[in-house]
C-alpha cells in the first residue's frame, strides 16, 4: 500500500487489497438485467443517478496493451493498458455486434469509449474527449482538484480532447489529441512526469513529451511511445532487490534503447515493449520470471523466449501476457493464483499458452488475474478471484478461463467494445457506451454508488 511519504520501494499493489468475509460480498443468485440504484447516497462528490446512453462506443484497435490497470478496446485507431494496466493499441477492425446488458434510458448521456482500472479507482474516456473517474482519491487520482472520494463518476478538470486514458496505483493519465500527456494523482515516485514528486490534485503536463501515440501506467510509473517508436518512462522502474540498480526520474527517460516499439506496458515492477516484428523485450524485476526468459538477468533488457508473432501485450503485477497473431494468448511470470492459465506451475520464466483461448482479440493482465476479450465481444478471465474479479459469480480462483457473466446470470456479458483489468477489479465498456465493473469495491472503484464487492458486472452509475 502506497503511503504519502516518498518510500523508495512500495509494496506490490496486488497485495494491497485484502479479501473480505463472504458475508460482506454474497454471491448473486437473482438480479435484474437492467441497472437500478442499489444504494442511494454515496460520499460527497458522487452521484447515484443512473441510466445508460444510446451513443455508439468507439474503440481503439486490436493490438492494444494494458498494463496494471491498463485499458484497451477494439476497433478504430487510437493509442491506449491497460490492461490493462491503462492500455495501448494500434489500428484494428471492430468486432461483435451491439448487444448484451442494456444500459437503460437516457439518450442524452455521453457514451464511454475506453476504461482504465487501477488499484482502487477507475477512469473512463468519454466520446467527447473528456475523462471521468471514480473511487479512492487520497492523492488526487480522480483529478477533481481535491481529495474527496467519489463512489460514482465525476469529471476530471481541464481534459476535453483526450484520445486515451490510463490509470494504475494511485495516479491517472490522459493522452491528448496533440500528442501531449497529462497526469494527476500520487507522485511520490515521479510517476506524473512533471519534474517533481509532488502529488497533483488536477492534471499537469508531462515534461518533454509532445509526440506520444501510446500510453500505459504502472504502479510506480508511466510509459509512453514517442517519436514513432521510442519508449520513454517516468517514475521508478525497479530492477533488483538492490535499490542502487533502480532507474528513476520525475521526467521521462528512455527505456529499451535502439528499438522501434509499437506498444508498451508498465507493470508493478517491470515493463515490456512490443517490437514491430512481433517480438517482445522486457526489463525490471525478475523474481518470478516476468521478464520471459530462463537466462534473464534482472535490470537488463531481455528478449522474451519463443515470442515472434505477438500483436498486443499486457503487464500485470508480476506476470506478463501477449496476444498472438493466431488468436491465442501466452503468459509468463508469477502463477501463484493461476494467472498464467495453468494450475501445475508456481511460476514460469518462459511463455506458456493459455488453454481454451483460440479467438482472442485483446489481452489484459490484472494484479494477479488475466482476461481476454474475444472476437465475439465476450470476455473470459482466469486467476485470482477472492474478490470476484473474474466476474463469474464466484470467489474461487480459476486455473482455466471462465466467462464474464451478465448481471442476471443468463449467459456471458455480450457486446463488449473495451475492457480493463486493475489490481482486483475489472471493467467493460459495452458497444452501446455503457460501463460495467466487478470485483473489489473497497474504494468505490466499481462506480455503483456502494463499496460492496461484486462477483458479476454491476452498472456504473451515470455513464
Amino acid at each position: 500500500m502506497r503511503s504519502s511519504s516518498n518510500t523508495p520501494r512500495p509494496k506490490f499493489f496486488f497485495l494491497a487489497v485484502t479479501a473480505v468475509a463472504l458475508s460482506a460480498c454474497t454471491l448473486i443468485t437473482e438480479v435484474s438485467d437492467q441497472p437500478t440504484a442499489e444504494v442511494g447516497d454515496g460520499p460527497a462528490g458522487g452521484s447515484s443517478s443512473i441510466g445508460g446512453s444510446s451513443g455508439i462506443g468507439g474503440s481503439s484497435g486490436i493490438g492494444g496493451s494494458s498494463g496494471i490497470g491498463g485499458s484497451s478496446s477494439i476497433g478504430g485507431s487510437s493509442s491506449s493498458g491497460g490492461t490493462s494496466s491503462g492500455g495501448t493499441s494500434s489500428s484494428g477492425t471492430s468486432i461483435g455486434s451491439t448487444g448484451g446488458d442494456s444500459t437503460g434510458g437516457d439518450s442524452s448521456r455521453i457514451p464511454a469509449l475506453k476504461v482504465a482500472a487501477a488499484d482502487s479507482h477507475t477512469c473512463a474516456l468519454m466520446v467527447d474527449g473528456s475523462v471521468r473517474c471514480w473511487g479512492t482519491n487520497t492523492f488526487g487520482a480522480l483529478g477533481t482538484g481535491d481529495t474527496v472520494l467519489s463512489w460514482t463518476p465525476i469529471v476530471v478538470q481541464g481534459i476535453s480532447d483526450a484520445t486515451d486514458v490510463s490509470a494504475a496505483g494511485w495516479h491517472s493519465c490522459a493522452l491528448l489529441k496533440d500528442g501531449f500527456v497529462r497526469c494527476w494523482g500520487g507522485n511520490s515516485n515521479g510517476e506524473l512526469g512533471d519534474g517533481s514528486t509532488t502529488d497533483r490534485l488536477a492534471p499537469v503536463v508531462v515534461e518533454d513529451v509532445s509526440t506520444a501515440t501510446v500510453l500505459d501506467s504502472g504502479s510506480t510509473g508511466t510509459c509512453m511511445i514517442v517519436d514513432q517508436g521510442t519508449v520513454k518512462c517516468t517514475g521508478t522502474l525497479y530492477m533488483d532487490a538492490d535499490p542502487s540498480l533502480d532507474v528513476a526520474g520525475n521526467a521521462p527517460y528512455p527505456v529499451f534503447p535502439g528499438i522501434t516499439a509499437t506498444s508498451v506496458c508498465d507493470g508493478a515492477l517491470h515493463a515490456c515493449a512490443l517490437l514491430s516484428g512481433g517480438t517482445v523485450q522486457c526489463i525490471g524485476y525478475n523474481y518470478t520470471g516476468q521478464l520471459g526468459s530462463d537466462t534473464a538477468v534482472a535490470g537488463t533488457v531481455t528478449q522474451v523466449t519463443g515470442i515472434s508473432t505477438a500483436t498486443a501485450l499486457s503487464c500485470g503485477g508480476a506476470h506478463t501476457c501477449v496476444l498472438l497473431a493466431n488468436g491465442t494468448v501466452a503468459c509468463w511470470g508469477d502463477n501463484t493464483t493461476d494467472q498464467l492459465g495453468n494450475a501445475t506451475l508456481p511460476f514460469s520464466a518462459t511463455p506458456i499458452v493459455v488453454s481454451g483461448i483460440t479467438n482472442a482479440a485483446a489481452v489484459y493482465a490484472g494484479g494477479d488475474f488475466t482476461c481476454a476479450l474475444l472476437n465475439d465481444a465476450t470476455a473470459r478471465c482466469w486467476g485470482a478471484n477472492e474478490l470476484g474479479q473474474l466476474g463469474n459469480n464466484s470467489y474461487l480462483n480459476q486455473a482455466t478461463p471462465v466467462a464474464v457473466l451478465k448481471r442476471d446470470l443468463s449467459g456471458p456479458l455480450e457486446g463488449i467494445g473495451a475492457f480493463a483489468a486493475g489490481a482486483s477489479h475489472a471493467c467493460a465498456v459495452l458497444q452501446s457506451g455503457g460501463v460495467y465493473c466487478w470485483g473489489a469495491n473497497d474504494g468505490g472503484q466499481l462506480g455503483d454508488g456502494t463499496t460492496i464487492n461484486r462477483p458479476v458486472p454491476t452498472f456504473v452509475h451515470g455513464l
